[in-house]
């Protein structure tokens, strides 16, 4: 066990600052908000209707209809705090002009199958 996870399990601070990240919004969400799937052990949030949203959101294959199912939660969530959420990052690209195909995700993942440069 680490130094940070025996603070954890002792109970020594009174206050924990943490970040947390996914290449995929559902394994996130659904580790850290759903109330049937165990996480991290202080994780403890139970809202029925997040559930359904993260369940709905894992089975979506249309991503419109998937992106605005995870705004619903991220809207939900925020309502409820569960957790209280200290910042938000943005992204910032910059492309020179020789650079096609490639398109920003805005979930902070990049990818680049399809890019390519101009002659």
């Amino acid at each position: 066990m680490g130094r940070h996870d025996q603070a954890l399990q002792e109970k020594t601070s009174d206050l924990l600052l943490l970040t947390q990240n996914s290449q995929d919004t559902y394994a996130l969400t659904s580790v850290c908000f759903h109330s049937k799937i165990k996480g991290i052990p202080w994780l403890g949030y139970n809202s029925p209707e997040a559930d359904a949203l993260i369940e709905k959101g894992g089975q979506e294959m249309d991503d419109e209809a998937r992106v605005d199912t995870f705004k619903k939660l991220g809207a939900l969530i925020t309502e409820d705090a569960p957790w209280v959420f200290l910042h938000a990052s943005e992204d910032l690209y910059g492309i020179g002009a020789k650079v096609q195909g490639w398109k920003p995700k805005g979930d902070q993942v990049v990818y680049i199958y399809g890019t390519g440069l101009k002659s």
